[in-house]
């Protein structure tokens, strides 16, 4: 009896703790603008909640409209300043920093944990070192690049010049190139071996990835500015026609199409339930995924434009704005749960990663917040 009563204590003791190591997530890197290849800007668990504290900042000495990335407990980040840092997310200790030559108005973007893809003003395509920032090759490709998307050893990125090009993400040489009718300010989404993109044309494209052929295209009444997001066969986007849109991937079909209050400037955050996105109207939307019915409706009060792109973790989105805050909402009823104020407007968007959120403001600083 007794032998059988320490075996019980034991087994209950050990699944206690089991239960209480379930509560920890695993950290997923954030690796580009939209955390990873189809854009979506969510991390389903995370150890990030509502509850959090400044855990450090840094000053980048200009304006940050860029996004910061994390790979291996390491962040990247630049802004108008000129300069690009490598930062330990823990304590936020400057690893190592560099000077591009010019400003970096996108996210960097990480890929296999030892390179760095780069744009800078005013049209260069750098690759870098992340060990210490060192160039590995650049490329001059046009005036005001987009965000890269790097994925099977190609780098993907659009242009204002209205074309959108493949290179080799080992040397640079050019694959193939595509042009629209307008500038594309849109960065890539992909989804199995075919991307997307927007153009200021007002068509969302999709290409094949192996050589840049039109697959089909999708005509909205507005340049398409933000970055489309890709999941469970369907893509979704924005329009500066006041739509919001999810489109069959395999048929090219509208499979809805929902009208908000301004243009939609911002990307998508999209979970498996809901599409989450700000308008510039000020207003913060969440959609039904499949049927783009609303959920609800938050207004910030603003009524004016807001460039940052939300990030979704958990119950909780987050997004910054022109009146100078960081918001998280929750996911479910849109009820504001936290705010943090920074000294100017954000246009930057958060980054996600295990208990940090990430964003730049234009007051010059890099902000860490921390969930305790």
């Amino acid at each position: 009896m007794k032998n059988t009563l320490i075996v019980c204590v034991i087994i209950v003791f050990l699944t206690s703790i089991s239960c209480s190591g379930s509560n920890v997530s695993e950290p997923v890197d954030w690796i580009l603008f939209g955390g990873d290849v189809q854009q979506r800007r969510y991390i389903p668990t995370s150890n990030v909640n509502s509850e959090l504290s400044l855990n450090w900042k840094i000053r980048t000495g200009a304006a940050g409209t860029s996004s910061p990335v994390v790979a291996e407990n390491k962040v990247y980040f630049g802004s108008f300043g000129k300069t690009l840092y490598c930062i330990d997310i823990s304590d936020g200790e400057i690893d190592w920093s560099v000077d591009t030559g010019s400003v970096i108005k996108t996210s960097a973007v990480v890929v296999e944990s030892d390179r760095l893809y780069v744009p800078v003003e005013p049209g260069t395509l750098m690759c870098l070192s992340v060990k210490n920032g060192s160039e590995i090759w650049s490329k001059e490709i046009g005036f005001s690049l987009t965000t890269p998307t790097v994925n099977d050893n190609y780098v993907y990125i659009g242009c204002r010049n209205k074309y959108i090009y493949c290179f080799s993400s080992e040397n640079g040489k050019e694959i193939w190139r595509f042009k629209t009718q307008a500038s594309v300010n849109s960065s890539i989404s992909i989804y199995d071996d075919l991307l997307f993109f927007g153009s200021n044309d007002g068509n969302l494209y999709c290409l094949t990835t192996d050589n840049g052929s039109l697959i089909w295209k999708h005509k909205s009444d507005g340049a398409v500015v933000s970055t489309p997001a890709t999941h469970d066969g369907c893509v979704y986007f924005g329009s500066y026609d006041n739509h919001a849109y999810c489109i069959d991937i395999e048929s090219a079909s509208l499979i809805w199409k929902h009208r908000v209050g301004a243009e939609i400037e911002s990307s998508f955050s999209v979970t498996d339930t809901s599409v989450l996105f700000p308008a510039n109207d000020g207003f913060f939307y969440c959609l039904d995924r499949q049927t783009g019915k609303e959920r609800w409706v938050f207004d910030t009060g603003l009524w004016q434009r807001i460039n940052s792109s939300p990030a979704v973790t958990g119950h909780y989105v987050f997004f910054g704005a022109t009146d100078s805050k960081v918001y998280c909402l929750n996911i479910r009823n849109g009820e504001k749960t936290w705010t943090a104020d920074t000294r100017d407007r954000i246009w930057s968007s958060p980054s996600i990663f295990d208990r940090y959120m990430l964003i730049g403001s234009n007051d010059g600083y890099l902000y860490c917040y921390i969930s305790d």
